[in-house]
């Protein structure tokens, strides 16, 4: 093995780490009830923390641009109960204290990878939906948004065949603030997944 290479699994395996501690930090605090999941600029959850004080919520996302934009809402509002993390959502999953339960889980407008070759990296995979399942309160819901129909596909199709998720119909959308996501990609497809 390199030693470029070595150096690189190094300062990912440290990279968790201190998410993990980080986490295990922040949620000894604050029970965390909601997650944004790829939060953008932070508009989504921003608004949704103001109007909900009472609900912990968090934000990730993997961008330092985007990050600080989203550190600027929280600041100017004001929002005690929001905090954003750097971090991938499959990673942020693994970084919980096995005793932190969310309530609902927004996943709006995920990178799609339309490329056949690249499905593997999407976020919605059976693996994740499992892991997700254990840190989510009986009943919890994952709220998933996209403009591109064939992810939309996919996500029903894995949740369909999940032991861990229903779609729920009856459900309706809890909150709508446009994200910048929204604001760019216009018409798109949405629905409400519970756990069983």
């Amino acid at each position: 093995m390199k030693e470029g290479y070595r150096a690189i699994i190094e300062r990912e395996k440290h990279r968790r780490a201190l998410l993990a501690a980080t986490c295990r930090d922040l949620f000894l605090r604050h029970n965390p009830e909601v997650l944004e999941i790829g939060c953008g600029h932070g508009h989504f959850i921003a608004a949704y923390a103001a109007a909900n004080p009472k609900q912990y919520c968090v934000g990730i996302d993997l961008k330092n641009k985007r990050l600080r934009k989203s550190e600027k809402k929280r600041e100017k509002r004001e929002l005690n109960n929001l905090h954003f993390l750097k971090a991938e959502g499959c990673e942020f999953i693994e970084a919980l204290d096995p005793t932190v339960r969310l309530n609902r889980i927004f996943i709006l407008f995920p990178d799609p990878w339309p490329k056949k070759r690249h499905h593997k990296r999407r976020l919605i995979q059976d693996d994740f939906l499992s892991a997700l399942s254990a840190h989510t309160s009986q009943e919890g819901n994952i709220y998933f948004r996209t403009d591109y129909q064939p992810y939309y596909e996919w996500t029903s199709e894995k949740i369909e065949l999940s032991p861990y998720w229903i779609q729920d119909e009856k459900e309706s959308w809890p909150f709508e603030e446009e994200s910048y996501f929204e604001q760019i990609l216009g018409e798109h497809r949405s629905f409400i997944a519970r756990r069983i």
